[in-house]
């Protein structure tokens, strides 16, 4: 239990720090994948944990396109970003 929900329970407000505590649980950490004609390889932008709606307006860019992948863990997404490295694509840590 983090700061915040510690607090609402000393509050009285369980209710709060169960929402809370499930919004927090819900955002995974995502890798995107951007596909630009004017290069010959993708690029991928590591962006950390996300919400959905902040998923939904990184995957509608204006410019080329990005598609987004999950993970439910910052050990699996830390091992994909160092396979992607590794497998000699550029990625950008956001």
């Amino acid at each position: 239990m983090d700061e915040i929900q510690k607090v609402l329970v000393k509050a009285g407000r369980k209710d709060l720090a169960q929402k809370y505590y499930l919004k927090i649980a819900a955002k995974l950490f995502y890798i995107g994948r951007r596909d630009n004609p004017q290069f010959s390889k993708p690029y991928y932008v590591a962006y950390g944990q996300l919400s959905k709606s902040d998923v939904k307006n990184k995957e509608n860019s204006l410019y080329g396109s990005m598609s987004l992948q999950g993970y439910a863990t910052e050990q699996e997404y830390n091992t994909e970003i160092e396979r992607l490295k590794t497998d000699g694509f550029r990625v950008n840590i956001r």
